[in-house]
């Protein structure tokens, strides 16, 4: 029989479905069939997390999500588990409620992110459509093991990171094009990512005394090696931080290279 989703009694359900992403064990039934159970965990690397003011849902299963942000001082939280197999709530013709076991692992990939085909936590959609509904790309994912592998911890850094990077990129094009539009633009992403890589904004300013320990220099985003605040190439791997203020003091990296074509030129 087909599925057939429920979002009218979405609210009614949450409570029954435990779906908030807590310490606690998202949903447990007992009867799997003979199958054996294996906990799944969901861990976030992110210093923000995410609660219903965020507003996001994925129905059936998990109508209100609430990600608990990573404290300073640790490389990641465990912020919930999911089993495998995993019961399945779903409504038949007669829009009785009914359970399933199905996949673990497919729908703690489903519930991070929805768009993903298969389990791959490195899968991302190239539209960018809709960037908040891929949370592997902002430091949420998901292990067979508690704790988990140093391996998947780097993934989830480097995939977040990704995420920065693209967000600072985009929030400097509207800062050069638009000042004042700026600020209204900046979201908690933005602002994480200015945070993160220690570049003030002028749509996000932050006190920089905590870095005052290190002399006043951060990792540098390319290549992580020490480097001042706000620089605009990296001294190490010579990597652009800042384009703004590299075509002001570096222009001869932007000429255009003799005998190639501009972008907007055509190579014959």
């Amino acid at each position: 029989m087909p599925v057939i989703e429920r979002p009218d009694l979405a609210e009614t359900r949450a409570e029954s479905l435990n779906d908030s992403i807590t310490p606690n064990t998202l949903t447990s039934s007992n009867d799997t069939f003979g199958a054996p159970k294996v906990e799944i965990y969901v861990y976030n690397v992110a210093k923000f997390g995410w609660d219903s003011r965020d507003g996001i849902s994925r129905p059936p299963n998990h109508p209100h999500l609430t990600i608990a942000p990573c404290p300073e001082d640790q490389d990641y939280v465990l912020v919930g588990r999911l089993q495998h197999p995993y019961p399945e709530i779903w409504y038949d013709q007669n829009n009785e409620r009914q359970v399933r076991h199905v996949d673990g692992y497919r729908e703690a990939t489903k519930m991070l992110s929805p768009r993903n085909p298969g389990i791959d936590q490195n899968w991302d959609a190239e539209d960018g459509i809709n960037r908040f509904d891929n949370l592997n790309a902002l430091g949420v994912f998901w292990s067979k093991h508690n704790p988990p592998l140093d391996s998947e911890v780097k993934a989830a850094t480097a995939r977040l990171e990704k995420t920065f990077r693209a967000e600072l990129v985009s929030m400097n094009k509207i800062e050069r094009e638009n000042p004042q539009e700026a600020p209204a633009r900046a979201n908690k992403i933005s602002r994480a990512a200015a945070e993160y890589f220690g570049t003030p904004r002028s749509w996000h300013q932050f006190d920089l005394s905590a870095r005052q320990a290190t002399g006043g220099r951060v990792p540098c985003p390319n290549c992580a090696e020490p480097i001042v605040t706000g620089a605009a190439v990296c001294r190490h791997c010579d990597a652009v931080l800042d384009e703004e203020k590299a075509r002001q003091f570096y222009p001869d990296r932007f000429k255009n290279p003799v005998g190639r074509p501009r972008n907007t030129e055509a190579a014959v």
